[in-house]
C-alpha cells in the first residue's frame, strides 16, 4: 500500500513539475526502503532528493528529508551523520520561526538519540526535556509520542545509573499509556524498564508486581519471548525479597522457555536457568553451588556475541505530507528487540559478551561482603578480566547501562 501511494505521489508531482514534492516523495520512498532493510536503496533515494531540493529549494520539504535521513543512520549506526543532518533540520526550523510543533519535538528527540549515541548521555538527557517541554507547550502533552520521549529520557537516566529518576519516569509512562488505552494492555518497553529499574532500587514490591503483570500479559498473548523475559525478572526479585518458595514456582514456571534462543540475544541480562539456580544457591548461603553455576554461566557465553538492543525511537507512519509526531504510538517487540524502531526492529552485532556478562554475574551472584571480582577472576586466566564495578552497584549494564 505505501509503495502504491508513494509511486502515485511521485507520478502526479513529476506531472505537474511540482520539483519540492518530488523530493518530498523520494524522502519517504527512502524512508520505506529503510523499514524493509534496502539500506542501499534508501541512500540513494535521498541522494536523488538532496539533488532535486539543491535545484528547487524548499526549506520545510528539506527538514522533513533531513529528519528521514537521520533515522536511516540512526539505524544504520552512523551518528556522524545523523547529527549533522538533524543539527540542520533543527536550524531550517530555528530560521522559519517554528519551533512549537510536533515536528519539531520529534527532530529534537531523534538529536537526543544521536547525543546518546556518541556518548554524551548529559546532552542526551537535556535534549529530551527540551523536547518534552515542546509537547507540553502544544498542548499535546498526552499524545503517546511525548510518552516515548518520557520513555527514553528514563533510559538515558539509566545509563547514568540515576534509577530512582529512571523509576518515577517509567511509573509515570506506564501511569500515561493506561489512560491513553482503556484496554488495559501495556506496552511491553516500558513494563519491564520500570519492573527492572525497581528491581535495581531494592523496590521489590513494584518490582514483582509489574514483572508479574507482564509476565500474565504476555501468557495472555500467547508471547514466550516476553513471558519468560517476565519470569526470570519476578524469579530475581523473589529471591531478592527473600522469598524462596516463590522463587522456586517462579523459576519452575521459566524452566521450560528458558531454551527460546531469543532470551539469549540481550546484552544486559544473563538469562541462564542456572544464573536463578546460582541466585538461589547464594540465598540459602551455599556458596560452592552459586560459584559452580556462575562459572558454568561464563563458560556458556565466554565466546559467544550478544545483540547491541537500540532505543526505541517514534516515528510518523510512511507516507506523503504526513506530519510527523502526531499520533505516535509506543509499539513492541516480539523477539528481543528492547527498543525497536516503529517499523522495523534494530539489532546490531555489538562486542564479545565476556567483559559485559562478567559485570553483570558479578552483580547478580556476588555476596554483599564479596571484593567483587573474585568470582570472575577465579574462573578467568592471564589477567584478561578488566577491573569489573564493586557488589550491589545500584544500577544495571550493558550498551543501555542495564535495563532490560
Amino acid at each position: 500500500m505505501h509503495e502504491a501511494l508513494l509511486a502515485r505521489a511521485e507520478s502526479i508531482a513529476a506531472a505537474s513539475h511540482d520539483w519540492p514534492e518530488l523530493a518530498e516523495a523520494r524522502c519517504y520512498d527512502g524512508d520505506n526502503l529503510r523499514t524493509q532493510g534496502q539500506y542501499e536503496q534508501a541512500r540513494r533515494a535521498f541522494a536523488t532528493a538532496d539533488t532535486i531540493l539543491h535545484a528547487a529549494p524548499d526549506p520545510d520539504i528539506e527538514a522533513t528529508c533531513l529528519q528521514l535521513f537521520a533515522d536511516l543512520e540512526n539505524e544504520l549506526g552512523n551518528w556522524r551523520a545523523s547529527a549533522p543532518a538533524i543539527r540542520r533540520a533543527i536550524a531550517i526550523r530555528d530560521g522559519l520561526g517554528r519551533t512549537g510543533d510536533t515536528f519539531y519535538a520529534d527532530l529534537l528527540s531523534t538529536l537526543a538519540y544521536a547525543f546518546s549515541r556518541e556518548g554524551r548521555p548529559r546532552d542526551a538527557v537535556r535534549t529530551y526535556l527540551r523536547a518534552e517541554r515542546v509537547m507540553d507547550s502544544t498542548g499535546r502533552g498526552a499524545m503517546m509520542d511525548r510518552a516515548v520521549i518520557e520513555h527514553d529520557l528514563a533510559i538515558e537516566y539509566l545509563s547514568l545509573g540515576e534509577t530512582a529518576g529512571a523509576e518515577r519516569l517509567l511509573h509515570d509512562v506506564l501511569e500515561r499509556v493506561r489512560r491513553a488505552d482503556p484496554s488495559g494492555h501495556l506496552p511491553v518497553q516500558a513494563l519491564i524498564h520500570y519492573a527492572r529499574a525497581a528491581l535495581f532500587a531494592r523496590d521489590l514490591d513494584s518490582a514483582r508486581q509489574y514483572f508479574a503483570l507482564l509476565a500474565r500479559q504476555a501468557a495472555r498473548e500467547h508471547n514466550p519471548y516476553w513471558q519468560g523475559r517476565a519470569l526470570f525478572g519476578l524469579a530475581e526479585a523473589d529471591i531478592a525479597a527473600g522469598d524462596l518458595r516463590a522463587a522456586r514456582r517462579t523459576m519452575a514456571r521459566f524452566l521450560p522457555l528458558s531454551a527460546n534462543p531469543a532470551l539469549k540475544r540481550t546484552d544486559d541480562e544473563v538469562m541462564d536457568y542456572r544464573m536463578l539456580e546460582a541466585l538461589l544457591a547464594r540465598a540459602r548461603g551455599d556458596t560452592a553451588t552459586a560459584r559452580e553455576r556462575a562459572v558454568q554461566v561464563l563458560q556458556a557465553v565466554e565466546h559467544r556475541d550478544v545483540g547491541m538492543v537500540e532505543r526505541r525511537r517514534a516515528h510518523a507512519q510512511t507516507g506523503v505530507r504526513v506530519q510527523r509526531g502526531a499520533g505516535g504510538e509506543i509499539v513492541e517487540g516480539d523477539v528481543g528487540a528492547e527498543h525497536i524502531d516503529r517499523h522495523r526492529k534494530q539489532r546490531r552485532r555489538h562486542r564479545p559478551a565476556q567483559g559485559l556478562l562478567d559485570g553483570q554475574i558479578l552483580r547478580q551472584i556476588a555476596a554483599p561482603d564479596d571484593e567483587g571480582g573474585r568470582l570472575i577472576e577465579e574462573h578467568r586466566s592471564g589477567g584478561r578480566c578488566r577491573q569489573l564495578v564493586g557488589p550491589r552497584r545500584q544500577v544495571g549494564d550493558g550498551s543501555e547501562s542495564a535495563v532490560v
